[in-house]
């Protein structure tokens, strides 16, 4: 693993190339917020955003809908989902 990245990050990173700044944000708050309430907890939809902006480990924060959808789209295969 790259130093002070994540797998998510290495994961996506390898698809994409180097990752935004936005991107490297988004997976920090959901990596934080799974770390809080365990791996898969965050579902990817409007009710989880709502969870992670009000309690999530990075308080405040809402991801864009287009940068969560491909996020989401790249780390699917990654993480055994679709």
């Amino acid at each position: 693993m790259k130093s002070g990245m994540s797998e998510l990050e290495q994961a996506l990173e390898a698809i994409t190339g180097s990752l935004s700044e936005a991107d490297r944000r988004t997976l920090e708050a959901i990596e934080a917020f799974e770390g809080k309430y365990g791996r898969g907890s965050f579902r990817w939809d409007g009710p989880s955003c709502k969870e992670l902006f009000y309690s999530g480990p990075i308080g405040g924060f809402w991801p864009e809908h287009d940068e969560l959808q491909r996020i989401r789209e790249y780390l699917a295969p990654s993480r055994g989902a679709a």
